[in-house]
């Protein structure tokens, strides 16, 4: 079991397609926090002699083997593991790397959040060139009746940048 990049070829040791390591650190400390040190430290082995940077950039094929190790050790459902490291993703966020741009939305409603997304993510983009970040973009915004113009009711998007990466959509699922 395990997450296969769906661009690269299963014989490639690297498929090329680059990731923004904080990324990757975010999945190590979740992994930690919920199956363990002993069960991090063996996935982190299945990528060494790398390690997850908070800014550099690293092969997606990286965080494929990661994901497999955790699923093999914990025997959860790849969705499942992402789904799980989605919500992580947002507290991990929120309380660290990002959390100028959170304060910044202050008062601002998930409507304004999800409607944010691509500009945060081109703004990660212009500072490593390097990734192709994921495109999102929100439609169908209704507001709901009887709760006033802040509550609505909309559809958010995801591309995820490349064919590859269409397996982490459970990742945003769970977010």
């Amino acid at each position: 079991p395990g997450l296969k990049p769906r661009s690269c070829h299963r014989s490639q040791r690297s498929c090329g397609l680059q990731m923004y390591g904080l990324v990757h650190k975010a999945l190590h400390k979740f992994i930690a926090d919920t199956l363990g040190t002993a069960a991090a430290a063996q996935c982190a082995a299945a990528i060494a002699p790398y390690s997850a940077t908070e800014l550099g950039v690293l092969d997606d094929s990286l965080l494929y083997k990661v994901v497999g190790a955790a699923v093999d050790i914990s025997r959860t459902p790849v969705e499942v593991l992402l789904e799980g490291f989605g919500s992580y993703w947002v507290s991990f966020v929120y309380h660290g790397a990002y959390s100028a741009w959170f304060r910044s939305l202050k008062g601002a409603t998930l409507l304004d959040l999800c409607e944010s997304l691509e500009a945060l993510h081109r703004t990660v983009a212009v500072s490593l060139p390097e990734i192709t970040p994921p495109q999102f973009w929100v439609s169908h915004k209704q507001p709901l009746e009887d709760s006033g113009s802040l509550t609505h009711s909309f559809i958010l998007h995801y591309v995820p940048g490349r064919a590859g990466r269409v397996a982490l959509s459970h990742f945003v699922r769970g977010a």
